[in-house]
This record gives structure tokens, C-alpha cells and sequence, in this order.
């Protein structure tokens, strides 16, 4: 059984072949060779993109590209958020405003650096991915996948505006400022604090995604059947 859901087909080899090389990353961490092992897990990455749904469209190529693109992004951004959360704020509460001030300069500065691109590369990969799974901007609420990636696409969204209070409009402000202003610092440590829960929600919802066989635009079409009437994507139940 096992041996027949890893090998038979493009997704179980590309199943194996993550798990490979995330087993090889996690080694290559463990005698600290941090550049190689991020080569492996990007290389991960494109072998989720290839054994996921962006393998089926006509337009695979870009497709793969796309959703590849896209995972890696995600992953340097919405990643990078929730591991800075979660090791910071629990850390900063208690301490010394010194030290908070440092984090906000020395790490989260830093980050913001590559968070930003790496946003607007999710932000553009994403646009691509679903205009090839959908086929047509209505099926974004027409379709009971497009309403569910809108949900995905909506809580991208709230992360994205916690990221610009916090980072764009409430950081600078604590910086420059010589008095402390712990009703600003408080509410610029809680947005971040909430963006962990945010991902949390976002990947819930790509899990949802990822359960419909195919999305609505990439239903092959019936022997006989024209395509538009062989998509019936709200037909299709979710796999439990």
C-alpha cells in the first residue's frame, strides 16, 4: 500500500522526495551547514509545487513555477513572522525597555528588510496561482474552493495590515522617540503577537485547499462532456 501511494505516480514521488529532502536538511542543521540545508528545503518546496495541483493545469510550467515561488516566499515571510513572535514577545514582556527597543532595532528591523519582497512575491505568485486554478475571477465566490481560498486571501490580508501598523507606522514612532510611550509599545507588541494566530488560520484554510482533488479551472473534462459543464466544482466533496 505504502509503496504503492509513494511510487505509482508524480505525487507520491514527489512525496518521497520531500520527505527526502527535508530529512537531509534537518541533518544538514544539526552540523550547522545552514546554506545547504536551505538549498534542500527550497528544493522541497518545488517538490510540493510539483506533486500538488499546480502539476495539472495546461499551463504547468508557469504553474509550478508559480506555486513554487510562492511556498518559498511564504515560507521567509509568514515564517519568519511566527518564529520572531513566537521567541520574542513572550521574552520582551518584564524586560527593560532597553532591551525591547534592541529587538525592535537589531531583529525586527532586520527581518523587515526581506519581509517585505518576500511579501510581494507571495502576493504576485499568489495572483498567478489563482487565476490558473480558477479559470475566471467569479469563481472566487461562485465556487466553494474560490470562497475558501478567499478566506485564505482575506487572512494574507489582515497579516499584511498588522505587518504595516506595526512595522511601518507604530516602530519608526517608538524609535525616534526619546520618552517611552508604552501605550504605543504595547499595542505595537500585541499586533505581532496576533500574527501567529492569524497564520495559524491561513494555513488551516490552505489545508482545506489542498483536500479538493482538483481545483474548479484544472477538473479534466468527460469523454463527451464540454468543459464547463465537466468542472461542476461544487459537486466535488472534500476529502476527509
Amino acid at each position: 500500500m505504502l509503496a504503492a501511494y509513494l511510487l505509482t505516480n508524480v505525487s507520491g514521488a514527489s512525496r518521497l522526495t520531500m520527505l527526502v529532502l527535508v530529512a537531509g536538511a534537518v541533518f544538514l542543521m544539526m552540523r550547522r551547514r545552514v546554506r545547504l540545508a536551505a538549498v534542500l528545503v527550497t528544493s522541497a518546496f518545488l517538490a510540493v509545487a510539483i506533486g500538488g495541483h499546480s502539476y495539472s493545469p495546461v499551463y504547468r510550467y508557469v504553474a509550478v513555477t508559480s506555486d513554487w515561488l510562492h511556498l518559498v516566499a511564504a515560507a521567509v515571510w509568514a515564517g519568519g513572522i511566527g518564529q520572531l513572535a513566537l521567541t520574542w514577545v513572550p521574552r520582551i514582556f518584564g524586560r527593560s525597555g532597553g532591551l525591547r527597543r534592541a529587538v525592535m532595532r537589531e531583529v525586527l528591523s532586520r527581518f523587515g528588510r526581506i519581509a517585505m519582497p518576500a511579501f510581494i512575491v507571495v502576493a504576485i505568485s499568489g495572483s498567478v496561482n489563482a487565476m490558473i486554478r480558477l479559470g475566471k475571477v467569479p469563481a472566487l465566490w461562485e465556487t466553494t474552493y474560490g470562497r475558501v481560498l478567499f478566506i485564505k486571501i482575506s487572512l494574507i490580508g489582515l497579516i499584511a495590515i498588522a505587518s504595516y501598523l506595526h512595522a511601518i507606522k507604530l516602530r519608526p514612532r517608538l524609535l525616534a522617540s526619546i520618552r517611552p510611550q508604552l501605550h504605543v509599545e504595547r499595542h505595537h507588541w500585541r499586533l505581532i503577537g496576533t500574527e501567529p494566530l492569524l497564520i495559524a488560520a491561513a494555513i488551516a484554510a490552505v489545508a482545506v485547499l489542498v483536500a479538493f482533488p482538483l481545483p474548479p479551472g484544472q477538473t479534466p473534462p468527460r469523454d463527451g462532456v464540454p468543459p464547463a459543464e465537466a468542472r461542476a466544482p461544487d459537486a466535488q466533496p472534500i476529502a476527509s
